[in-house]
This record gives structure tokens, sequence and C-alpha cells, in this order.
């Protein structure tokens, strides 16, 4: 059996980058259709339809697409390399690992808010505004709580994505940063250490049981 340092700070790193993801995700993707809810702009469904896309591609494309823009020789260090600045190394790093992951939630946290600002009854906040209320008070007593628990609910669903993503982590990752997702398929295929795996698994699976109930 690995020593539990090891073990616990692959689950540390894959608790605390899912959290990142989730706090990014939410304040971007959810700020977004917020803006749009306050500024009364009027939902496009083709820019739905392209945020959409992301949820349903393959994680071997994103990571390759990543390496394709961000590698050694990927399009941003030629260009870079091409007006005489240094490479960048963004790539094998839990930044990259935590962008990847937004690169599919924040359109994920954008259309589950959305879509439930506009099932709000836009009478409450007219009537609110005609009582005199700012708009901070109506986002307290009116909006917020209606919206609460779907901010809860798709940020729990944006964790357990992340926690348990695989094919990202362990093409942008690298060696140095592996989630315990990644971890558990070098001790099954690399290191054959076949029960080690299987009882990570089986804690792995426990935990975020516990999460969702």
């Amino acid at each position: 059996m690995p020593d539990l340092l090891t073990i616990w700070s692959k689950v540390w790193f894959s608790i605390w980058e899912s959290l990142a993801t989730v706090g990014l995700s939410l304040l971007i993707g959810g700020g977004l259709a917020l803006l749009e809810h306050f500024l009364k702009v009027k939902q496009s469904k083709i820019f739905s339809s392209l945020m959409a896309l992301p949820v349903f591609l393959p994680g071997i494309v994103v990571a390759t697409g990543f390496i394709a823009v961000w590698g050694n020789a990927g399009w941003v260090n030629e260009l870079l390399a091409y007006i005489n600045v240094g490479p960048i190394k963004f790539l094998y790093s839990a930044e990259a690992i935590i962008a990847g992951n937004c690169f599919y939630n924040i359109p994920l946290a954008y259309l589950a808010v959305s879509i439930r600002l506009l099932s709000l009854n836009p009478y409450l906040e007219e009537s609110g505004e005609i009582m005199g209320a700012s708009k901070w008070k109506s986002w307290q007593t009116i909006a917020w709580p209606r919206l609460r628990g779907t901010v809860i609910g798709i940020g729990l669903v944006i964790f357990l994505y992340s926690f348990l993503s695989f094919a990202l982590p362990l093409i942008l990752g690298g060696i140095k940063y592996q989630t315990l997702e990644v971890y558990i398929y070098t001790l099954a295929t690399q290191q054959l250490n076949l029960s080690a795996a299987l009882w990570l698994a089986i804690l792995q699976f426990i935990f975020l049981l516990l999460i969702i109930l």
C-alpha cells in the first residue's frame, strides 16, 4: 500500500483544483448569465448553442487543443518566438488542469444559471423596483433565494466533473501534478498494485457519495 502522505497529497490536490474550477466557473459563467439578466440582454440561441458545444467534446480532443496552443511548439510560443520573447511554460502544471476543467465547466455554469434566470417571474423584480428597491436589494430578496439551489447544484456537478476528470489531468498535469483519478490509474497500470488501486477507488466512491448525499 502506498504511504498515506502520498495518497493525501493526491486527494488534497484533487480537492483544491476542483474547488478552484467551481469558483472560476461560477464566477465567469454564472457572472456572465447574471450580467445578461440585469442588463436585460436578449439571449441568443446561437450563442447558447455555441456555449453548449464544449460540454460534449472528448477530453482527449480538448487536451490536444491545449497542447497545440500552449505547447513548446504551440501557436502561442511560436508567436512569442517570432517577436523574440521567451516561451511560456504553461503545460504540465496545476494551472493547465484548472484551465482545461474550466473550458468544460464555464459554459455549464452559464447555461444552468441562465436557464434558471429565464424561469424567474419578471414581475417580481419590476414590482420591487416600483416599490423603490435597489438592484442589490432586488438581488438579495428576489433573485438570489430562487437561484441559490441552482448555484449549489451546478457547483456540486462541476466539483464532481473536475474531481473525476481523467484525460485532462493525465495529459496536462504531467508526472508532478496527479489527481487521485490519475494516481489510481498509475497504480493499476504502471505499478501493477491492483489491490491499492481498488481500495482507493472504493474510498473515492464513498467520499463522493457522501458529498452527493
